[in-house]
């Protein structure tokens, strides 16, 4: 398995589990993120197969990944609000 694949999804993985239990992204979900990110870049800088099923995949969880770091940020702001307001 590619491992910038693999990295991207245990990464998206691990920040749904800390969407569900309503925290901060982990270590876990920060460390994939990067790994994924080293891996494309250095796949990226050496100029081997730059479009591929693999790296499409990897930059549509990437994607994925900030759209839903953005969704918590809000979703977190948006939960401590109305407990404020409780």
């Amino acid at each position: 398995m590619d491992p910038a694949l693999l990295h991207a999804t245990l990464g998206l993985v691990a920040l749904h589990r800390d969407i569900l239990i309503c925290r901060e992204q982990s270590a876990d979900s920060l460390y994939h993120k990067g790994q994924t990110i080293h891996a494309i870049n250095n796949r990226f800088l050496s100029g081997d197969q730059l479009t591929n099923d693999e790296n499409l995949g990897v930059i549509a969880l990437l994607i994925k990944f900030e759209v839903n770091s953005l969704a918590a940020i809000d979703f977190h702001c948006l939960y401590s609000e109305k407990t404020a307001l409780i």
